[in-house]
């Protein structure tokens, strides 16, 4: 019989910072396997309390699988049939490259800084056409 297996910690962290301009969401580490679905519904959770804007902060996220990018668009789709813009922040150059490959970038308003996303009026990207 072998020893129990350690757990291991989540690869990936979450966290809402709210503004008075808005509502960063911070995501980091990597988003693998068996992560995607509770990192989901975590964000559903920190989306439906928070003010938008919504600014998904994507700096230091390292890896992130189909389901969690399933996981953004559900994000995507919550907010805007509430009227909420979401605004993607400085993806590291394989996330943006990821969310090029996938028209991913065609849906999500894309900024240089959490400053620049909470400044901007309404969206002027494919998002925000009417």
């Amino acid at each position: 019989m072998g020893a129990p297996m350690p757990e291991t910690a989540c690869p990936y962290q979450l966290e809402v910072d709210p503004r008075s301009e808005g509502t960063v969401i911070r995501l980091r580490g990597a988003v693998t396997l068996g992560y995607a679905d509770p990192m989901a519904d975590a964000l559903q959770a920190a989306v439906a309390e928070a003010a938008p804007p919504i600014v998904l902060e994507l700096t230091d996220l390292t890896f992130i699988n189909s389901a969690g990018l399933g996981a953004l668009v559900a994000t995507h789709l919550q907010c805007r049939d509430a009227g909420r813009p979401v605004r993607v922040v400085n993806p590291p150059p394989a996330i943006e490259r990821l969310l090029s490959l996938t028209h991913l970038n065609e849906l999500f308003d894309v900024y240089a800084s959490v400053a620049d996303a909470l400044r901007a009026g309404e969206p002027t990207g494919p998002s925000g056409e009417a």
